[in-house]
């Protein structure tokens, strides 16, 4: 929706920040919202992995248990990898933000990171349960939802990358 604001005179007393500066002001809000945004992303993939670990084991096919299957163990183990790194990336990233030391780059990585694996697990979950994957009546179909969501919000994977290379010294 569009907001116009017209001859609209703001008190002095009623000014946030410094005039002027307003966008770089307003960017310490938005490394906190990609630990945020990473934490969701740690969610995901863990339920994700749960359920498919779950079902791998319970789900028969071609005279015995799915889980004998290399692939969907690589899947899992991808998964599982990417969980361990998703909540690394995430702890420290929140720990550095708790101690006042710089960490942009670490929450950066860690939305990155996190937003990623979330999209494999709920990608890879899906076709661990094959058409229950996508029915409403399971919940991995949500978490593929909720994977692809968090790839462009609040920063997508793609300018997460940029501003990375950018925080390394590149143009």
């Amino acid at each position: 929706v569009e907001v116009v604001f017209e001859d609209v005179v703001i008190p002095k007393e009623n000014l946030l920040g410094t005039r002027g500066n307003g966008w770089y002001e307003s960017l310490s809000v938005l490394n906190p919202e990609r630990i945020g945004v990473a934490m969701m992303g740690v969610g995901l993939i863990a339920a994700a992995y749960e359920d498919a670990f779950q079902y791998v084991q319970e789900r028969e096919a071609f005279g015995g248990p799915i889980a004998r299957f290399q692939i969907l163990q690589h899947y899992l183990a991808d998964m599982y990898v990417n969980l361990e790194n998703s909540r690394n990336l995430t702890y420290k990233a929140a720990w550095l933000c708790d101690q006042g030391l710089p960490y942009h780059m670490e929450a950066t990585m860690a939305k990155l990171v996190a937003a990623d694996g979330a999209l494999h697990a709920g990608t890879h979950g899906a076709e661990i349960l094959g058409g229950y994957g996508i029915c409403n009546e399971y919940p991995m179909q949500r978490y593929l939802r909720d994977a692809l969501q968090i790839q462009f919000s609040p920063i997508s994977n793609e300018m997460s990358r940029n501003m990375l290379m950018q925080f390394q010294g590149l143009p």
